[in-house]
Formats: structure tokens, sequence, C-alpha cells
């Protein structure tokens, strides 16, 4: 279980509640299995920065008082939607996510809840795609997925003119608990030595 160098740190903004549980009680981050949400059905975290993940706590109607769990990740078998080649699995299952609303005679789901800068919060049609990708997997005895990476593109330019957005992200979907190898308290850098 401690073998492999494929580890990085996500970090999963919570309520002080949920981050007392799982730090000091030993339980689970819970699934989350929104329509909506963007790399489908798992534990969501933002890859290397807890700023983001205390930001999107924050703003939570939900949330009284904002936390994050930190942890370290192997992402194991992952379906990475930064790597070209996986671009593949999303025409397919989108294929085959089509088809079978056809077949059913249900309406395709659709991305939506536009804000003022122009972001797509709520992606049913992204979740459906991916959570067809893992199905398909099951079926045809394939190896699951035991995460699921990509980027997104949030927020307004950081600048006038600028193809960069200030909530631009890299979030993971842990499908696998054992990819968790451990969760910590992030801990404030020391502004007395230098930052590493």
């Amino acid at each position: 279980m401690y073998s492999k160098n494929n580890l990085v740190f996500g970090f999963h903004g919570c309520d002080k509640i949920t981050f007392n549980n799982v730090i000091s009680g030993g339980e689970m981050i819970k699934f989350s299995a929104n329509t909506y949400d963007w790399l489908g059905s798992g534990m969501y975290f933002w890859e290397r920065d807890p700023e983001r993940a205390l930001l999107w706590a924050k703003n939570k109607d939900d949330i009284s008082e904002p936390a994050v769990i930190g942890a370290i990740i192997d992402l194991g078998y992952c379906l990475d939607l930064t790597r070209h080649e996986n671009m593949l699995y999303l025409q397919e299952g989108f294929m085959f996510l089509e088809w079978s609303c056809l077949r059913a005679n249900k309406p395709l789901p659709r991305n939506h809840g536009k804000k003022k800068s122009g972001d797509v919060l709520l992606r049913d049609l992204d979740c459906s795609v991916i959570n067809m990708i893992h199905q398909l997997n099951e079926k045809r005895n394939r190896k699951p997925y035991d995460s699921v990476r990509g980027i997104f593109i949030e927020g307004e330019p950081v600048f006038p003119g600028a193809c960069i957005y200030e909530f631009t992200h890299t979030q993971l979907c842990i499908r696998n608990p054992n990819c968790i190898r451990g969760f910590f308290d992030p801990r404030d850098m020391d502004e007395n030595y230098p930052a590493l």
C-alpha cells in the first residue's frame, strides 16, 4: 500500500465537524454522488491547493465553520483528463450515454448553472459521461479506475485580456478509498523561515 511513488497532496474543503470526524475520529470522507459532480462520483480534493479548498468551504452557505483536510493520495489507476489519450474514453462514454438515453426515451443530461463569469458549475452531462465510463469498465470486466483527475478553468481573467483565470484548478475525484494513504491537518508556514 505504501510502495508506489504516484503520490500527490489533496485538500478537501469541509465543515469543522467533518474535519474533526476524519482527522481525530478516523472516519472517511463521504463519497459525493451529486448529478452535477464534475468528475463523477467519489471523494473530491483540490490538488496541491489548500487555499482553494478553504475558499470553497467559505463560500458554501451550509458551512458555518470552514476547515480543510489534507490527504496524501496515490492516484493509482487514474483516468487522467490532463492527458490527450484519455479524450477517446470521454468520447466513447458520451456515445454510450447518448445511446442509452435514446433507448430509454430520456433527455440527455446537460451542463448548466452559469454564473456572471460564464462558468458552468453544474456538470450533469460531464458527470454522467464519466460515470458511464466506469459502468462500461465494469460491464467489460476491465480494471476499475481508482481516481479521476481534471483541470477546470473557472472565474474571471486574472488581468485584462488574460486567458488565465483566477480560480483555475486541478481537481481529483477519488473512487478507491485505498488511494488515500493518510489524512492530516495542514499547518501554516512558519514565516521566520524561507518557503520551500
